[in-house]
């Protein structure tokens, strides 16, 4: 997008997720995983028992959104801070 190039900054601030809909996500994965591997599944079923929860900014979302303006500041902060 060109209109990102001359980005100087970039302010992520992350929120809890709705009521509900982490396990609508959970469930998500587990059903797309299983279609693949039941081990796999169940191996992210014990992750999630465990704790583990998906990430909230997707896998390479910032890095698409600096590509442009490598010099832009970044700054990542949460409601929990």
């Amino acid at each position: 997008m060109p209109s990102l190039c001359n980005l100087k900054s970039l302010e992520i601030e992350l929120e809890s997720l709705q009521m509900g809909l982490p396990d609508i996500l959970m469930e998500s994965m587990l059903r797309k995983v299983a279609a693949k591997s039941l081990k796999k599944a169940a191996k992210l079923r014990k992750a999630f028992e465990e704790g583990w929860r998906p990430q909230l900014i997707p896998n390479g979302m910032v890095d698409f959104l600096l590509q442009n303006s490598p010099t832009a500041k970044l700054e990542i902060s949460s409601v929990w801070d």
